[in-house]
């Protein structure tokens, strides 16, 4: 089994292997396109990364790493078209929540 970044190319085989699943939501499965569209929708001070596992030339799983928009302080999105007002813009607010 090898373990590599994920490429465009492999959306349709993690979204049929999510689908699979039916653990979220499975009256409304992805699609390749939604599930690109989605990941396009990525604030850009938000950290991701996607892994796909191969055996035998075929995408068998995958992992990822994201970080919400959430975990950002204010001043770290303030300036990016995306409103956070429902946040605190307080020095510590994570102490603020």
């Amino acid at each position: 089994m090898e373990i590599r970044d994920f490429t465009e190319d492999d959306y349709p085989a993690i979204v049929n292997i999510h689908n699979s699943l039916n653990i979220v939501w499975p009256e409304r499965p992805y699609t390749p396109e939604s599930w690109a569209q989605i990941e396009q929708n990525r604030h850009p001070k938000c950290k991701h990364h996607r892994w796909v596992a191969v055996q035998d030339g075929d995408v068998v799983g995958f992992g990822s790493y994201g970080q919400n928009i959430f975990e950002l302080s204010p001043a770290a999105v303030q300036h990016h078209g995306r409103s956070q007002s429902s946040l605190p813009a307080t020095r510590d607010w994570r102490r603020a929540l």
